[in-house]
């Protein structure tokens, strides 16, 4: 035969997940896969929101049994608040002109400007603002946004603070929705060290 195998064929066939950031993607995984990485926040409100909504797609597509859910949750670390927002900076951009990260937002009640809205020097960086290399013409334009935008926006999305404020806030989070997580760092330049450290400080673990 021409055909080699590459493997050998599993016993049971091993399990699908999507990750999913939309109303449709969370109904897709509700129908069809095993478990979900959802990206949409860490307020309380957002998660409670999107989880009844994955359960009403689960019962849409009459789907019963296990179903495990990913956190998706953005973290940053620094010396004190303010300079983990500034490393936060790309991935609230990123909320800010995207219109279905925004959605979420403004599901919570918070006021996001329309695209159009925000500033030039913001729109410029479209569509990529999270892994652009302008990072100094990133954060000279989210001076311009509404005071207190920012930290609001940062809230809503993600955890960011000193070691020990992301830890508890973490532990909050896992403790109140039961679901695992998985942590992304702020930077897609640079490998997430301090976040990394914080985590082996955290978890006693090393490496």
């Amino acid at each position: 035969s021409d055909v080699a195998p590459v493997g050998a064929r599993p016993a049971t066939p091993p399990k699908l997940y999507m990750s999913a950031m939309g109303p449709r993607m969370i109904a897709a995984a509700a129908g069809c896969a095993d478990g979900i990485v959802l990206g949409v926040g860490v307020a309380d409100p957002l998660v409670d929101d999107v989880m009844d909504m994955l359960e009403m797609a689960r019962r849409t597509a009459a789907r019963t049994g296990l179903f495990d859910v990913t956190l998706y949750v953005p973290t940053a670390v620094g010396a004190d608040l303010e300079e983990a927002l500034m490393r936060a900076v790309p991935i609230c951009a990123q909320y800010l002109l995207e219109d279905y990260r925004a959605a979420w937002l403004r599901r919570i009640g918070l006021e996001i400007p329309r695209v159009d809205q925000l500033p030039p020097a913001l729109l410029a960086l479209f569509p990529d603002a999270i892994h652009t290399a302008q990072r100094a013409q990133l954060h000279d334009a989210v001076k311009q946004l509404p005071e207190g935008l920012l930290a609001a926006v940062a809230d809503a999305v993600g955890i960011f603070g000193t070691p020990e404020a992301c830890r508890l806030k973490l532990a909050a989070l896992t403790r109140r929705t039961g679901s695992d997580v998985y942590l992304v760092g702020p930077d897609t330049h640079a490998l997430p060290h301090p976040e990394a450290d914080a985590y082996s400080r955290w978890t006693g673990t090393h490496g």
